[in-house]
């Protein structure tokens, strides 16, 4: 799909070389822009889901200091 004229989105996740090739510049062509169809809709979707705390549960994390046990170690 495209819109803007130079831009393009699509499902396909656009490997590195594919992505140099595609927007290189090239004589007498404007610029195209990639966008990742699916990590456009995933991204927006977890933001979605956060903003409206749907299917979410909030969690905290703890992490282990293990420089802090060091110490009573021999």
């Amino acid at each position: 799909m495209s819109f803007c004229g130079n831009s393009t989105i699509s499902n396909d996740q656009f490997e590195p070389a594919k992505r140099r090739v595609l927007e290189g510049p090239h004589d007498g062509v404007p610029p195209i822009e990639l966008v990742d169809g699916s990590a456009l809709i995933g991204s927006a979707l977890i933001v979605l889901m956060r903003q409206l705390q749907l299917g979410l549960q909030e969690q905290t994390t703890w992490i282990v200091d293990h420089r802090f046990f060091d110490q009573f170690c021999d």
